[in-house]
């Protein structure tokens, strides 16, 4: 069973690691292409040989807005293929964290940053 990519929201520069197990399809080529639509232009995947014939896809978009990533087998698309998803900068409160001090602590006894 495959997971549904399409709606997936990830943050600009966030690293996303995607298992695609090719172990049934026998012999052949496997691609993965990411595009940002608002620019056409295609963002950096890396793809790595795993054990058992799984391929580890590693994505890391750069640009914000929609993209469409394809995966395909022997120029045959992935179940669910071609896959949405979109690139954001967080805002309002999810654009929010908490940041340790120096000493890798988020509170001190005084109650200091």
């Amino acid at each position: 069973k495959w997971p549904n990519l399409n709606g997936w929201e990830i943050e600009p520069e966030q690293e996303v690691n995607i298992p695609v197990d090719t172990s049934g399809a026998g012999p052949g080529s496997f691609v993965v292409i990411m595009v940002n639509d608002a620019t056409g232009e295609e963002e950096p995947v890396r793809v790595t040989d795993g054990p058992n014939l799984i391929k580890n896809v590693t994505l890391k978009p750069t640009g914000a807005g929609p993209h469409t990533i394809t995966m395909t087998f022997d120029d045959e698309d992935l179940p669910g293929g071609p896959y949405s998803i979109v690139v954001k900068k967080p805002v309002g409160a999810d654009a929010c964290s908490m940041k340790p001090n120096k000493d890798g602590q988020l509170f001190t006894p005084d109650g200091d940053m």
